[in-house]
């Protein structure tokens, strides 16, 4: 749909849903066209599946990044890959249009994950993506909301991205925030986390 009303561009495609974005691989696995970058919870789905050596093929070798993250690595993890994957990523790539497969089961309170994200987490990720966005394809940003599986928390996630996008903040509290930011991980394993990204870096990166 964005080709057809921007003619011919690069996307990049940046998918925070918990789940690895296997379908968005599958279909531009081969395109030199399209980046697309799965943040996502390593061995959850499908069960066994990290990906980081998963780059594309043929045309669209390069194109393709995984970002597997280990369960319970938090906030600050999100973070941390972003600087270290998800930004050079884009900047290297210099797409035409942003895309977002904003899924909120990463949430700190999700039945079917364990990542320990916050509404927090998903408000920081969007003013990132905002920011390049800017930069470099004229702010250009698509978000399109994928769900979540904690009825009582994806819409505080949610409103945390609008809010963003729209350069406001509203009254609503998140109840859950204050307690979500107590269990967040331990220093030694945010580290531990925070160096495997920087070796995946150095490797994708060179």
């Amino acid at each position: 749909a964005a080709r057809a009303k921007l003619g011919p561009c690069r996307v990049a495609v940046v998918d925070w849903d918990v789940h690895h974005g296997n379908g968005t691989q599958h279909a531009y696995y081969h395109r030199a066209d399209t980046l697309t970058i799965s943040l996502h919870q390593e061995n959850c789905f499908p069960p066994g599946y990290g990906g980081a050596t998963d780059r594309g093929a043929g045309a669209g070798d390069g194109t393709n990044l995984n970002i597997p993250l280990l369960g319970g690595c938090g906030h600050q993890a999100y973070l941390d890959a972003f600087e270290l994957l998800v930004i050079p990523a884009l900047r290297a790539f210099k797409p035409d249009l942003i895309m977002v497969a904003s899924g909120f089961d990463a949430s700190c309170v999700d039945p079917l994950a364990r990542m320990m994200a916050t509404s927090e987490t998903f408000r920081a990720m969007a003013g990132l993506l905002m920011a390049q966005a800017k930069e470099l394809c004229g702010g250009k940003l698509v978000v399109a909301h994928e769900g979540g599986y904690s009825d009582v928390y994806v819409p505080f996630c949610g409103l945390a991205v609008v809010e963003t996008m729209l350069g406001s903040r509203s009254p609503v509290i998140d109840p859950f925030l204050e307690p979500s930011e107590r269990q967040q991980p331990p220093a030694d394993l945010i580290a531990f986390q925070r160096a495997r990204l920087a070796a995946q870096a150095a490797v994708v990166f060179g």
